[in-house]
């Protein structure tokens, strides 16, 4: 078993992101061999360009506040506490914050994206 603690972790700008989002790493390279866990804290207006990830899939799952997740198709999404989007591997998103408070959403990616 390991206890990870997050409290004394500090938060970082993942690249191609905006809007001062900012993420903490709860599980990843140092500390597992293919899964990473983030905390995702999304200040209104905050998100991420266009992207994909090549060999990795994702999951967001929202803890509170609002999502706007869209697809390479243009297809928005918006989720709320409770809801969750999977995105396979090499499938296009961008996410959004459009709504009138903060957004925390838990990121678990596999493999490791770095």
């Amino acid at each position: 078993m390991k206890v990870i603690d997050t409290n004394n972790k500090k938060a970082f700008k993942p690249d191609n992101h905006f809007g001062n989002l900012t993420v903490v790493d709860v599980l990843g390279p140092e500390n597992s061999d293919h899964l990473t866990i983030q905390v995702s804290f999304g200040p209104v207006g905050s998100g991420s360009d266009m992207h994909s990830h090549e060999k990795s899939e994702q999951l967001f799952f929202i803890l509170s506040g609002r999502l706007t997740m869209i697809g390479g198709d243009g297809e928005k999404e918006i989720l709320s506490s409770g809801m969750a989007a999977y995105l396979s591997p090499k499938e296009s998103h961008a996410t959004l914050n459009e709504g009138e408070e903060g957004v925390v959403a838990l990121v678990i990616t596999s493999p490791h994206l770095r």
